[in-house]
């Protein structure tokens, strides 16, 4: 499934977290919305840039689906985490692939991940790893095959 034919379960999903911000006040959930947003406002951008093939596609996929259709209320939080996650994959990579042009909510969204303290380059997780590795030697070794 493209990034361009999950747009509405981007749009509801970010409308559920933006619900649930107004109520808690837990930044996970208005990080999300804004991540959503994000992407959804830039759907051509990301669906020509972010093809790298890496399993939080899918976890985005899956995190957005069981959020929009069954809900998932008792572990919201945790799947706002998730959603967030895939998210600031997906804009890391099409950052890497424009020359690091970004929109000031992308910007203000990676500087989150970035300064959070929550993901290190060597944290050893799978996301950092995608985040401060894989990704960026991908995206560099795709750039010069194509001058």
């Amino acid at each position: 499934m493209s990034l361009t034919s999950i747009a509405a379960l981007c749009v509801k999903t970010a409308a559920t977290f933006k619900d649930m911000y107004a109520t808690t006040k837990i930044e996970i959930f208005s990080l999300c919305a804004r991540g959503l947003l994000a992407i959804t406002a830039q759907q051509e951008r990301y669906s020509h840039t972010a093809i790298v093939k890496t399993p939080f596609w899918n976890e985005l996929q899956a995190a957005l689906a069981l959020v929009c259709n069954e809900g998932c209320q008792e572990d919201l939080q945790a799947e706002g985490f998730r959603i967030l996650e895939a998210v600031m994959l997906i804009m890391r990579e099409a950052s890497l692939r424009m020359g690091n042009e970004r929109t000031k909510e992308e910007a203000e969204l990676l500087a989150f991940f970035e300064q959070s303290g929550n993901w290190q380059a060597n944290d050893g997780t799978l996301v950092s790893d995608y985040y401060y590795s894989r990704i960026p030697r991908t995206v560099q070794r795709k750039l010069r095959a194509y001058p």
